[in-house]
């Protein structure tokens, strides 16, 4: 058995229009909830989310999104919930 940590974070703003933020989470999130507009992402150790904050840098996401994923991360986070 493992203990998660989850940051739940609004992203209202970040998705809205169909943003490059929605896209991503759209296509890359560990678990999605289009109905809800929920979509959880990994954070994992610092390879493995330094890899993602280099997609999401990639993909065009907004410095909104990856400073939340950051700030989640330094929170000691396992999982992040972006919401809308």
């Amino acid at each position: 058995m493992k203990k998660t940590i989850m940051v739940e974070v609004d992203a209202a703003q970040l998705f809205a229009d169909e943003s490059k933020d929605w896209e991503f989470c759209k296509e890359f999130a560990t678990y999605s909830h289009y109905e809800a507009c929920e979509f959880i992402l990994h954070i994992g150790p610092k390879d493995y989310s330094d890899h993602r904050i280099k997609e999401m840098e990639e993909f065009g996401c907004s410095a909104g999104l990856i400073n939340a994923y950051k700030a989640a991360r330094e929170s000691w986070a396992t999982n992040v919930l972006f919401y809308a």
